[in-house]
């Protein structure tokens, strides 16, 4: 049996049901579709009334729906009956949500000839209520490219992207564009009723958790869209970005927390996504994206993005983290626990969130001082909230992707004291710095006048990094550390072009992965196998 996979372009780019529509199937038998085409065509016109237009595309996806399950069927007609079916349903959805429908207790809607009475389908285990998504948006229209692969199942269904708009007051984790899931819609059909009145079951399936659908007796893939969800959020160039992100940190880190690129579902295992300095959440839009191509990643986790001021310390950003991820156990009570992923800085917030401090990270910036300074402070000041804390028992594992465990040589070249002087510090964070914090750092560093930022904090000599390389880590981690493909050079000497070998490498790794990449290692396709093996998603 063929499908035709609605993101297949036809004639100069269009959209091939659109192709389809305007050439009158002259490429396939045009009897067969003549009927599903009219009628689309005759919804698509933009002066019908919508109530009108609901019946014409439900009476396309009728006809359409016949010739799919006809035994006399060829596979042509089959390929463009799938393809008018769903671009029927996914139009059909879209206006009942517009003219909301869910609202309006009138359910017939008369048409050229017919009248059909519609019921949506609103529980289930793979049905999504409509009433949760404030928005429906053709999958099709969503330019994908920039995220490198079009993550899509070809089947039968209209394609689509449900948007949630919560208030963010409601709902603190809701990225400020709102939630977004792959949504697929699709139309069955009953028998006539007395009055001729056809009976309608429309449903919004969730293509993670279905995998088929069934119209008459003829089972068919359901078509699902993974891509456009993440597509929806703007991809910003990301080197640019992330350096002004990181320059501008007074700024960034009035949207610092972490976000849900979904809506919060209990039955999945959160990954929380942590990015590393002059970058952000947006980095990791194009791995998630792969990751998803996988269906038991897609049905088995969900995705979080913990978004941060990077130019800020290291301490206080770690603390931030922790800080949010004991809001979301007050919130959520999560059922799993969660995996932490982070990349080069990212790497060291995630081990932040994950081992015991006790007195080492203060006995050893203070040395001799330890007691005398440690009485100074109170047990809620910014500095013990920073250097006093406990592993988070509700984290599973950590994955680190080139990370500077033991700082890299570049935060302490010439050129990297200019972006550290040109960054803005967080607004909270600079009214804390009174005398007595300037004097405590003063002592840790006496050429340190201001808040150090995490360009400082990633130097071979940090006290902060060697103090933390001294404490064990409590749960499982694995290692992905690139090496520029230099497979000449041993690997005790290599590097990725930011950090090297000895700094990224750790001894109780339950695994280390070398990938021929350079810092960014997370875009090598083995990185997405190796995330997807220790995640127990590969396929063996």
């Amino acid at each position: 049996m063929i499908f035709w996979n609605l993101s297949q372009r036809g004639l100069f780019g269009l959209p091939a049901v659109l192709v389809l529509l305007w050439s009158g199937c002259t490429t396939l038998p045009p009897s067969p579709c003549s009927g599903p085409r009219h009628f689309l065509s005759e919804a698509i016109t933009e002066k019908l009334h919508p109530r009108k237009a609901v019946a014409l595309y439900l009476h396309a996806a009728e006809e359409s729906a016949s010739l799919l399950t006809a035994t006399t069927s060829s596979p042509e007609t089959k390929a463009a009956a799938a393809m008018l079916y769903n671009k029927a349903v996914a139009d059909c959805a879209i206006l009942l949500q517009k003219i909301r429908f869910l609202k309006n207790p009138d359910r017939v809607f008369q048409g050229l000839g017919e009248t059909y009475d519609l019921h949506v389908v609103d529980s289930g285990k793979a049905v999504l209520n409509p009433s949760r998504f404030d928005r429906l948006i053709d999958a099709q229209t969503i330019p994908w490219k920039q995220l490198g692969n079009h993550v899509s199942r070809s089947g039968i269904g209209g394609t689509l992207v449900g948007v949630q708009n919560n208030p963010w007051v409601e709902v603190p984790n809701r990225p400020p564009r709102g939630f977004a899931e792959p949504v697929t819609a699709v139309a069955s059909f009953g028998k006539d009723a007395p009055s001729t009145v056809r009976q309608v079951e429309f449903s919004l399936l969730d293509p993670r958790k279905e995998n088929f659908i069934t119209l008459g007796k003829t089972r068919f893939p359901l078509a699902g869209d993974f891509t456009a969800p993440l597509a929806y959020f703007p991809k910003k160039d990301g080197i640019l970005y992330g350096f002004l992100s990181m320059l501008h940190s007074d700024q960034s880190a009035k949207h610092q927390g972490i976000y849900f690129c979904e809506p919060y579902d209990p039955a999945k295992i959160p990954v929380v996504f942590v990015h590393g300095l002059a970058s952000a959440p947006q980095a990791w839009m194009e791995f998630v994206n792969n990751l998803n191509a996988n269906p038991k990643f897609r049905r088995r986790y969900q995705v979080w993005v913990y978004r941060y001021p990077s130019g800020a310390p290291i301490v206080v950003n770690a603390l931030r983290l922790r800080t949010a991820l004991a809001e979301i156990e007050a919130r959520y009570h999560p059922r799993h626990r969660i995996i932490l992923i982070g990349h080069s800085m990212g790497g060291i917030l995630s081990r932040f969130q994950v081992t015991n401090s006790g007195d080492t990270f203060w006995n050893s910036l203070f040395g001799s001082k330890a007691d005398a300074m440690r009485a100074q402070f109170s047990e809620d000041s910014i500095l013990k909230q920073t250097l006093y804390f406990q592993a988070n028992p509700h984290i599973e594992r950590v994955i680190f992707i080139a990370t500077p465990h033991r700082g890299s040589n570049l935060a302490i070249m010439p050129l990297a004291s200019l972006p550290s002087r040109l960054i803005r510090m967080p607004t909270t964070l600079i009214r804390q710095f009174n005398s007595k914090l300037k004097a405590a750092i003063a002592l840790i560093n006496p050429s340190m006048t201001s808040i150090p930022t995490s360009i400082a904090g990633l130097s071979p000599k940090s006290p902060v990094l060697k103090a933390l390389d001294k404490l064990p880590i409590n749960v499982p981690y694995n290692s992905i550390i690139g090496n520029r493909g230099q497979d000449s050079v041993p690997l005790a000497q290599s590097s990725d072009g930011v950090v090297p070998y000895w700094s990224s490498h750790m001894e109780g790794a339950k695994s280390e992965l070398i990938v021929p990449t350079g810092h960014d290692a997370f875009k090598s396709p083995a990185s997405v196998a190796e995330v997807l093996r220790i995640l127990n998603c590969d396929e063996k």
